[in-house]
């Protein structure tokens, strides 16, 4: 898959749309401040969390959408954020459900990597090469639980566009898919996330303003990329540019072929004319000449007599 048609295309499917994500992501931070005004008003810091949560999980189904219409070139506005409020509790457990891997996976790798401090720490006070041994184990375990986090991070990274186009399955069946899904794509996805990691470097040293620009173009860039997998995954055709150009070229030939057939259709039929028409000259003259010798025989057989 080439991540660079992939980034072309995401730039030409935002123009013009730019506006519409950016306001978005400005709402969602207006709502962001105003959970924060209103626990401090009520001296409850934990209640901004809550309802930062309850107002993203009402929104970012709608937010997904905005982004999966542009990445298939749909028309969008502010009011598709408010368009997807029903699958506020799918996402709520979807959400709960990748919590609880994620939460595993972090709880695990700080373990193994709290030891390898541990032992770093007072390897004087057991044996050399116990101590060797255990730094080196628990080097690499941390490691593997880094790289196993990583793994599912992008496995699960498609659930909430199935989620969107398919809000009739279940949680389970949703996440299944997106494991399925993205089998044979996870490195392809890691490097297409790691192409990003420059822009984002540099958008720190723009205090933030940058992200504005590349937080639209990166989600955009990876719903085409959602597209394309899924269509593989489903046996259908594909949502970049060569699906029009296919159709472009498909229609020609048609357009093409059918020229062709009415061009043969005209020659073919004045020469089944001529033909006929000279097949039906040359069999008259044929009965003339018959008639002429039965009534030369007639004359003669009367002279005989």
């Amino acid at each position: 898959m080439d991540n660079a048609k992939l980034k072309s295309l995401a730039r030409k499917r935002l123009q013009g749309k730019y506006s519409v994500v950016v306001l978005s992501l400005l709402l969602f931070m207006v709502f962001g401040g105003c959970c924060s005004f209103i626990s401090n008003e009520i001296d409850a810091p934990w209640t901004s969390s809550l309802l930062m949560f309850i107002i993203d999980s009402l929104l970012v189904m709608g937010f997904v959408g905005i982004i999966l219409n542009i990445s298939r070139g749909k028309k969008v506005s502010l009011d598709d954020l408010f368009a997807k409020t029903e699958l506020f509790g799918k996402y709520i457990v979807t959400t709960f459900l990748l919590g609880i891997v994620g939460f595993i996976i972090t709880l695990l790798g700080t373990l193994a990597f709290k030891s390898l401090i541990m032992v770093s720490l007072y390897h004087a006070e057991i044996n050399l090469f116990l101590a060797i041994f255990l730094i080196v184990f628990g080097l690499f375990l941390t490691i593997a639980i880094i790289m196993v986090g990583i793994y599912l991070a992008i496995t699960f990274s498609q659930t909430y566009f199935i989620l969107y186009d398919e809000p009739k399955l279940g949680i389970l069946k949703v996440i299944e898919k997106s494991f399925d899904m993205m089998a044979d794509y996870v490195l392809e996805y890691f490097v297409l996330a790691l192409s990003f990691i420059g822009w984002a470097i540099l958008g720190i040293f723009t205090f933030g303003i940058l992200y504005f620009w590349l937080v639209p173009y990166m989600l955009v860039t990876f719903a085409i990329f959602y597209d394309k997998i899924k269509a593989v995954y489903e046996g259908t055709t594909g949502n970049l540019e060569e699906k029009d150009e296919t159709k472009v070229a498909i229609s020609k030939t048609k357009t093409v072929a059918a020229k062709t057939s009415v061009k043969k259709a005209t020659t073919k039929t004045p020469v089944k004319k001529a033909t006929t028409t000279k097949k039906t000259t040359t069999k008259k003259p044929a009965t003339k000449t018959a008639d002429k010798s039965t009534t030369k025989k007639t004359t003669t057989a009367k002279k005989t007599k």
